[in-house]
């Protein structure tokens, strides 16, 4: 894989793949407790979001539910860099 951390939190965020293939992946991959809880999370958060608070608190206009999903995206596109940038790091050295 790639992008394993990547690949781990798209693994836990998509509700249709198995969860045991997404742990058999990461007992594979090996990463410390600290990647995996934090793939984990960053997978999780946002589906488990917008199935609490759905799509009725996002078309009757709440603004606290709207700019929470909003930070929720750009928290994603930071872990995005972060990963990206690790791995751009990674490449330089070998």
């Amino acid at each position: 894989m790639r992008h394993p951390r990547l690949g781990l939190s798209i693994g836990y965020a998509i509700p249709m793949l198995p969860t045991v293939l997404v742990n058999y992946t990461a007992l594979e991959l090996r990463p410390s407790f600290a990647t995996t809880f934090s793939c984990i999370v960053m997978g999780s958060l946002p589906v488990s979001f917008l199935y609490a608070f759905g799509g009725d608190e996002l078309l009757s206009g709440n603004i606290k539910t709207v700019i929470l999903a909003v930070v929720l995206v750009l928290l994603l596109v930071g872990l995005y860099e972060i990963i990206r940038r690790d791995q751009r790091r990674k490449a330089q050295a070998d």
